[in-house]
C-alpha cells in the first residue's frame, strides 16, 4: 500500500510538470521529454512543512531535492511507463529510451545499519513498558465490572518486534502473516521439532515462496505457542496494521525512550547475525541467511558478510548472539500474562 501511495505521488508530479508543457497524451512522451523532466526534478527546489499552514500543508525550501528523492520518482515514472509502452500507450519508448533519459543520479551507498546490542536492549524494554501501561481507569473498572488498572492501554507491539528480530522477516510479511503459515510442529533435518514459518508467495516482496526455519530461534517458537493459545490458534498472527505498527515505534521513541531507529534495522540486525555467526549456520552461513531473509546469496555476501564482527562463538541461536534472552523471555512472560487476562476480563464481564 505504501508502495502505491509513492508511486501516486510521484506520477501526480509528472502529471502537473506535463500539463504544463503541454504534453496532453501519453503516445507525445519521447525520450526527450523525459530527460526534460528529469532535468526538472534535479532543479525542484524540495518541500518542508509550512510553518503556522495547515495540517500536511507544505512550502518550498531553499535546497534542492535529495538525490535519493529524485531517484524514488524516477522510478516510479520508469515502471509506470514500461506499462504504457508493453500496451502501445507510448510508442516512442522502450527499454532503452526510458533506461537512458531516467537514468538515476549518483548516490552514496553506506553500509547497512543494523542495531548493536545496546541499541537491540533499549529497544525491547522500551516495547516492554509500552505493552505494560494500562489506563489508570475504563468505564467497566470504574463501575466495579472489571478490577481498575488492568486494561493494557495500547496494542502490543514486543512480540512483533521479537520476531522481525529472530526470524529477519520483513514488516509486512510479519503483519499479514496468518495462523495457518505458521507450523509449530515441523521437524529438521534430524528429526528434532524446531517449528516453521511460511511466508506466503502474495505476501512475500519478491512474490516467492519461502520458509522462516524456527530452529535458529527456540524463544521465538515459545513466544509463538503462547500467542497461539491466546489466539486459538487462527486469523492474524499480530493483529496489527500498518498504521498501527508506525505508531507504535514512534510513541516508544517519543513516550518510552527506545532508540531512534526504523523497521528496516530490525531484518538488517537478524541478517547481520546469521550471516556472520559461524556457531549457527557454520561454513554455509551466507547461504542459508540469505534462504532465511528471502534474498540471493550475492546480496548476503556483498552487504552482511564481515559486517558484524565478535559474535560470541559459543551462541548457537539468534537470541543468543544478540544477548537478549532474557528479554526475550519476559516478552513471552508478558505475552502469556496479557493472554490471561484477557480470558480473565472476558469471565468477569460475562458473570457482571
Amino acid at each position: 500500500m505504501s508502495t502505491f501511495v509513492g508511486y501516486e505521488a510521484s506520477l501526480k508530479l509528472f502529471a502537473e510538470w506535463a500539463a504544463k508543457v503541454g504534453l496532453k497524451r501519453t503516445s507525445e512522451i519521447t525520450g526527450r521529454s523525459l530527460a526534460l523532466f528529469r532535468a526538472h526534478l534535479i532543479a525542484r527546489p524540495s518541500a518542508k512543512s509550512k510553518k503556522g499552514g495547515r495540517r500536511g500543508e507544505r512550502a518550498e525550501a531553499q535546497k534542492k531535492c535529495a538525490p535519493r528523492t529524485v531517484n524514488k520518482h524516477l522510478t516510479a515514472l520508469h515502471t509506470a511507463l514500461r506499462s504504457f509502452a508493453r500496451l502501445g500507450l507510448s510508442p516512442a519508448l522502450n527499454r532503452d529510451v526510458l533506461a537512458d533519459s531516467l537514468a538515476h543520479l549518483s548516490t552514496p551507498r553506506p553500509r547497512p545499519a543494523f542495531l548493536t546490542q545496546h541499541e537491540t536492549r533499549g529497544l525491547l524494554e522500551a516495547a516492554l513498558a509500552h505493552d505494560a501501561a494500562t489506563h489508570k481507569m475504563t468505564r467497566f473498572e470504574k463501575n466495579g465490572r472489571l478490577v481498575p488498572g488492568r486494561t493494557p492501554r495500547f496494542e502490543a507491539i514486543a512480540p512483533c518486534l521479537v520476531f522481525l528480530l529472530l526470524s529477519g522477516a520483513r514488516r509486512g510479511e510479519a503483519l499479514q502473516l496468518e495462523w495457518p503459515d505458521v507450523d509449530l510442529d515441523a521437524r529438521d533435518e534430524r528429526g528434532s521439532v524446531v517449528g516453521e514459518v511460511t511466508i506466503r508467495a502474495e505476501i512475500n516482496k519478491t512474490r516467492t515462496e519461502r520458509v522462516i526455519d524456527l530452529g535458529v530461534s527456540p524463544a521465538l517458537r515459545r513466544l509463538l505457542l503462547a500467542m497461539r493459545e491466546r489466539r486459538n490458534g487462527s486469523g492474524s498472527v499480530f493483529g496489527m496494521t500498518r498504521d498501527l505498527a508506525v505508531t507504535s515505534m514512534r510513541r516508544m521513541i517519543r513516550v518510552f525512550g527506545a532508540p531512534n531507529g526504523n523497521w528496516q534495522q530490525l531484518r538488517i540486525s537478524c541478517a547481520s547475525i546469521l550471516a556472520n555467526a559461524a556457531s549457527i549456520f557454520g561454513s554455509a552461513a551466507p547461504f542459508r541467511a540469505a534462504v532465511q531473509l528471502g534474498h540471493g546469496v550475492q546480496v548476503a555476501q556483498k552487504h552482511y558478510v564481515g559486517l558484524l564482527r565478535g559474535i560470541d562463538p559459543a551462541a548457537r541461536t539468534v537470541e543468543a548472539a544478540m544477548g537478549i534472552e532474557d528479554l526475550v523471555d519476559r516478552v513471552i512472560e508478558q505475552a502469556v500474562e496479557r493472554g490471561q487476562s484477557a480470558r480473565g476480563c472476558v469471565a468477569e464481564e460475562r458473570s457482571a
